[in-house]
């Protein structure tokens, strides 16, 4: 078995009446016989209000990820979700980016 490393940067929009960004990205392994477990992690992150420069409450992002397999094709669903809100709450707009990495252990 060996460890294969993949990255994607993942565009976030979101931000409106209380909503979290939704992520939702598949990694492909092409070749693999089986992947026999995967974790992601956040490499880096940029979100900002759209309206401007403001003071920020809380900045919040999650992953889960997931090993799948549809007939000899085997990938990695990472889920994710983002938010940011100053003091009012999340009520304002903000938009970003998040670099992903995934780690799977693949037979080979």
């Amino acid at each position: 078995m060996a460890w294969q490393i993949q990255q994607k940067r993942v565009t976030i929009v979101g931000g409106d009446s209380g909503h979290a960004a939704s992520i939702d990205v598949v990694f492909p392994f092409p070749g693999a016989r089986r992947i026999v477990q995967a974790l992601s992690a956040i490499s880096s992150f940029n979100i900002k209000f759209q309206d401007g420069d403001k003071h920020f409450s809380e900045c919040g992002l999650d992953l889960d990820s997931r090993v799948e397999s549809s007939g000899s094709v085997w990938a990695v669903r990472v889920t994710g979700t983002a938010g940011l809100r100053d003091s009012g709450g999340f009520d304002d707009k903000y938009d970003g980016h998040v670099t992903i990495t995934v780690f799977a252990d693949v037979e080979s």
